[in-house]
């Protein structure tokens, strides 16, 4: 049996979507400081400390905490929970100096994705480098829906913002739209961007539903008949294993993860920006209906065999009990 104490470390002092600087330095280190004493009595007694990490600014609270862990003798799995390391590696930047740091005081540096984990291994190959992907919940989605209507839909959830490539998407879907496709874009999104957008990518097809309770945006996930993240970069999207656990054909970027988890014909990948790729891809899905049957199922069985919870926090808790043990 294993217990876990859970401390929250995200931060609660801005909006996901606002990265200044100064807010990001003065509220980290308030909230540090108040994090680091709710640490500190959870390890006492601990086994083993599961350090999950987003990089940037909170590789300084990660060097502090897995400091402490050592000196207590209380072993630290660090979890590497994004997926820019091959980039920031290979450019040598101060967050990939902090992250060296912070790696070489762990038992087992967990990466999110084979890339990541190759160039951990490459730049540090005196470390103990595995692998654990995220992982979903079989049934905590919505049973998926099979459309009866002539009219189908494809859909993009997340924020609305350039990074995830909103406006790749609609030049594509303005070049390829059908009359029997809708293109329906929900997430939160400024007013002003999304009012831009309105103006210069006029088209009866789509439409913004903004931001949308969990289950009412799983809901739509469940019954759309196409899935498409167009993201400028990603780590490992959840949204796309939620996609996958639907059984639904994706079409998305080749960022992060994304190659990996759409391998073995569970997806359709596109480079980043290219709005004449992305076109291409809706053309092709859009017009081969048993192409989309086939995706949707080969990403159905993948998320089932390798991203369930069970198989995953399998893995991990194996992890967990060889350092418990040693």
């Amino acid at each position: 049996m294993v217990s876990i104490t859970q401390v929250d470390t995200s931060p609660r002092w801005r909006a996901i979507d606002d990265l200044a600087v100064w807010k990001r330095v003065i509220g980290g280190g308030m909230q540090l400081l108040r994090d680091y004493g709710i640490f500190l009595k959870a390890v006492c007694g601990a086994d083993v400390v599961h350090l999950t990490t987003s990089g940037r600014l909170a590789t300084v609270r990660d060097i502090a905490i897995c400091t402490t862990a050592r000196l207590l003798k209380v072993p630290v799995v660090y979890h590497l929970h994004f997926g820019r390391i091959p980039e920031i590696a290979r450019a040598g930047t101060r967050e990939w100096r902090f992250l060296t740091k912070a790696m070489k005081l762990a038992d087992i540096v967990l990466a999110i994705d084979n890339a990541t984990a190759n160039t951990v291994r490459k730049y540090l190959p005196g470390l103990r480098v595995e692998t654990a992907p995220n992982p979903i919940g079989l049934d905590v989605l919505p049973v998926p829906v099979v459309s009866q209507s002539e009219k189908k839909t494809a859909l993009f959830l997340g924020w609305v913002l350039p990074t995830k490539g909103v406006e790749e998407l609609l030049q594509a879907w303005t070049a390829c739209a059908l009359d029997t496709w809708e293109l329906v874009l929900a997430g939160p999104y400024n007013p002003a961007y999304h009012d831009m957008l309105v103006s210069r990518y006029q088209s009866g097809s789509m439409c913004f539903v903004g931001e949308l309770p969990n289950d009412e945006a799983m809901r739509l996930l469940a019954g759309c008949d196409l899935f498409i993240l167009p993201s400028h970069t990603e780590a490992f999207p959840y949204v796309v294993l939620e996609a996958m656990t639907l059984g639904k054909p994706i079409i998305a970027t080749q960022v992060g993860a994304i190659p990996e988890m759409l391998a073995g014909g569970c997806g359709e990948i596109v480079a980043a920006k290219d709005v004449g790729a992305l076109a291409a891809a809706l053309t092709k899905l859009m017009t081969h209906e048993s192409l989309r049957d086939n995706l949707g199922s080969r990403a159905y069985e993948k998320a089932v065999s390798c991203y369930s919870l069970a198989v995953v926090m399998k893995s991990i808790s194996a992890l967990w009990k060889q350092l418990a043990a040693r």
